[in-house]
């Protein structure tokens, strides 16, 4: 049985950056990373990526990593790969999601086209992280925001209140 690895070997060297470049960059960056050939195969994970999905870090660059994901996400996963590709532009999104133990999560997902040296698309770079902390610091701050104008209002303080939150 043969198959063609062509794109998977142009997907992993985009305009001549050296793999062994993304590879060593992608282990100090503590975000998850991986990129993705044009059938939405997996060509590179990096070990942040591989923990997060309880994966092993040992020849998952390589192979395809089966996840599991549920059929709506997946299909959305695919949609937005599919514009990206096509628009050749950056995708940039915010994703809520639940956690084993079925806490709220947020995650911060950048997707960028991967081009070879002819500018032509072969496939995608997907950086995710956790933003958890940080939305759940913001709806606190809007929370006090909202206490300090209503008890400002209560003071008479109405118009000073308004003016400062325009």
């Amino acid at each position: 049985m043969l198959f063609d690895i062509t794109q998977r070997k142009r997907a992993n060297k985009p305009c001549g950056i050296p793999r062994r470049s993304i590879i060593r960059w992608s282990k100090v960056c503590r975000k998850n990373i991986l990129r993705k050939d044009l059938d939405g195969r997996f060509t590179f994970a990096n070990g942040v990526f591989c923990r997060y999905m309880n994966r092993s870090v040992d020849g998952s660059s390589e192979k395809e990593i089966a996840i599991c994901f549920p059929d709506s996400l997946a299909e959305k996963f695919r949609q937005d790969d599919r514009r990206v590709l096509a628009c050749g532009q950056l995708f940039q999104n915010h994703r809520t999601k639940r956690s084993s133990d079925g806490e709220e999560r947020f995650v911060e997902v950048i997707k960028t086209p991967l081009f070879n040296a002819e500018r032509q698309p072969v496939g995608l770079q997907v950086i995710f992280w956790d933003v958890t902390e940080r939305k759940r610091a913001e709806v606190r701050l809007e929370q006090v925001h909202r206490q300090l104008l209503e008890t400002s209002r209560r003071a008479g303080m109405a118009e000073v209140a308004n003016q400062r939150s325009s």
